[in-house]
């Protein structure tokens, strides 16, 4: 197959897998980070390319956070690994709903180009 053709190949596949993992999110994922943007704007706080920078830091604290609960064995309550998981997404959910992207379509383009890479993606671990 010349090179046109296996990357036709390559991108036909790609499209397989999008619209797979588009299917099966269904647009929950969508209505989530509208809600959450919607809840976090009746609470007063706002997020914009202005304050980008600090949700970035606000998503990267969330996961620290789950690190330390999972390091000290606290797997449940409100300072557990799921409520700070849980706080990350949440961050995540807001801050692609304030910047317009559209977070479902983001996922399932990323896991169709990871479908697309070898086992480990080449390396040890």
């Amino acid at each position: 197959m010349n090179t046109n053709g296996s990357v036709k190949a390559e991108n036909d596949k790609r499209d397989m897998h999008r619209s797979f993992y588009a299917h099966v999110m269904g647009g929950h994922l969508t209505d989530l980070s509208v809600n959450i943007k919607r809840w976090r704007e009746s609470k007063g706080f706002s997020t914009s390319e202005a304050n980008f920078a600090e949700k970035i830091a606000l998503c990267h604290s969330e996961l620290s956070e789950a690190l330390e609960a999972h390091r000290n064995g606290v797997m449940s309550g409100p300072d557990g690994v799921p409520q700070e998981l849980a706080g990350t997404i949440i961050r995540v959910l807001d801050l692609a709903s304030a910047l317009g992207i559209d977070i479902e379509d983001a996922i399932a383009s990323e896991m169709a180009k990871n479908e697309l890479r070898p086992h480990k993606h080449g390396k040890r671990y």
